[in-house]
């Protein structure tokens, strides 16, 4: 049973019995039932239940049935994102044909358990795995369909070990597992070493939590989930991935870290549009760029034009004129350092310099970055640091939420993106993604 922590919520939702003679209990075929019958059914002998069926899930619960129209989406989203990338990691169909639940109840609402938890998935003998939340499925609420799919691999991971059993020393990692908790937030449990606070529930879960987390949230965030914690937490959780990944190395001749990209891969070739879809380290955009005055990019603020000038002026002051300040750029080089790249155009030369400056930043679930300067590199930072100063302090210190300006990559192949600084949004900064 996968759960998680939630505040206690009253559920006004029509509570379902079963109504045995009411009829309701045969029904012809049609668009949905076909999809699965040749999407999923006939090559991998999975069958979904979608119609309302009171025996299947918990009759004291208030539930309700899921919505026709989000069947086909989810199963499609589950396809692409779980079979397909296991498939072409492993060559064939043979590996989820195998190992895949044979059947999938599908269940439109959570259930609110009485401990102020929220059920949103649950395995039976590695055979059946009831999804619950359908009604709030959307390809374009990329958090929703992580969550969803998250709990799919956390299912899926506990046919894999219930098959073949992790290493015991996972276990001794960080042995201080609680039936309460729920009363823990996952950034207490992570500071402790835990993936997720359900995590601490037991090794099992911590296992499958540890292998789910870093499949759908990827790489970068998996490295940002590990940097922001202390020393001992970070050395647990690296243990943990390390077990993650022999397991399938050593058990199913599978490439996690190759699985992972593929994952990621499919969950933004999904849902495309949020930014930290495709912006940040190890994304298709890693960078964005500015030309102030170009046509093709809107003006940044009075504010970022203000520093801009200054250090444009500055260089022009120190060089009489000979060279200046064409363009600037930040990159996100790592999950997590940044460099602020700026591009000095000589004219006696005819010949662009590169200045660099380097940066450490963080990001929260929010989509806010903060960046702390660390220094000019050589070899034209050092020196030019005092001229450059305005654009290097524009961005220092300063937490700044990152959005698309305009449109997302799926209405241009020019995307712009807006940094906004969270306590003085005037000053915001507009570049091009690269």
């Amino acid at each position: 049973m996968l759960t998680i922590a939630s505040c206690s919520k009253k559920n006004d939702e029509v509570h379902y019995s079963p109504s045995p003679g009411l009829g309701g209990d045969t029904w012809a075929k049609g668009p949905i039932d076909k999809w699965m019958e040749d999407s999923l059914t006939k090559p991998y002998n999975i069958n979904v239940k979608y119609r309302w069926d009171p025996w299947e899930v918990n009759l004291s619960a208030s539930l309700v049935p899921p919505e026709e129209k989000r069947v086909i989406p989810a199963l499609e989203a589950m396809k692409r994102i779980w079979i397909d990338p296991y498939n072409a990691e492993t060559g064939s169909d043979a590996f989820i044909r195998k190992y895949a639940p044979k059947e999938f109840i599908m269940v439109g609402s959570a259930e609110y358990l009485s401990n102020g938890n929220i059920l949103l998935g649950q395995a039976e003998g590695g055979k059946k795995i009831a999804m619950y939340v359908i009604n709030n499925f959307s390809t374009t609420d990329i958090d929703a369909l992580r969550q969803m799919l998250h709990t799919i691999e956390h299912e899926f991971g506990h046919i894999l070990h219930q098959t073949v059993m992790y290493p015991e020393t996972f276990k001794t990692i960080t042995p201080d597992y609680t039936g309460t908790w729920f009363n823990m937030s996952d950034a207490e449990a992570q500071s402790r070493g835990f993936a997720t606070s359900y995590a601490r529930s037991n090794p099992d879960d911590d296992f499958v939590e540890t292998l789910s987390t870093m499949l759908i949230e990827g790489k970068n965030r998996w490295e940002e989930l590990i940097s922001a914690q202390n020393a001992t937490a970070q050395a647990a959780l690296r243990r943990k991935e390390a077990i993650v990944v022999d397991y399938f190395k050593n058990t199913w001749k599978i490439d996690f870290y190759s699985l992972q990209k593929r994952t990621q891969d499919a969950l933004n070739k999904l849902s495309p549009d949020p930014i930290s879809a495709y912006f940040g380290f190890d994304k298709k955009f890693t960078a964005l760029t500015a030309i102030p005055g170009s046509a093709t990019i809107p003006n940044s603020s009075p504010a970022f034009l203000t520093a801009f000038n200054a250090a444009k002026d500055s260089i022009e002051k120190l060089t009489g004129d000979t060279v200046t300040v064409t363009q600037m750029a930040l990159f996100l080089t790592s999950a997590k350092d940044a460099d602020l790249r700026v591009v000095l155009y000589d004219t006696d030369a005819k010949e662009n310099i590169l200045v660099r400056y380097a940066y450490t930043y963080t990001k929260d679930g929010a989509g806010v970055y903060t960046l702390t300067y660390t220094g000019g590199l050589p070899p034209y930072g050092p020196g030019l640091e005092k001229y450059l100063l305005p654009l290097v302090n524009y961005f220092k210190n300063t937490p700044f939420k990152v959005e698309w300006y305009g449109a997302s990559p799926n209405n241009t192949n020019t995307p712009k993106i807006i940094f906004t600084p969270v306590q003085t949004p005037n000053n915001y900064f507009i570049g091009v993604a690269i």
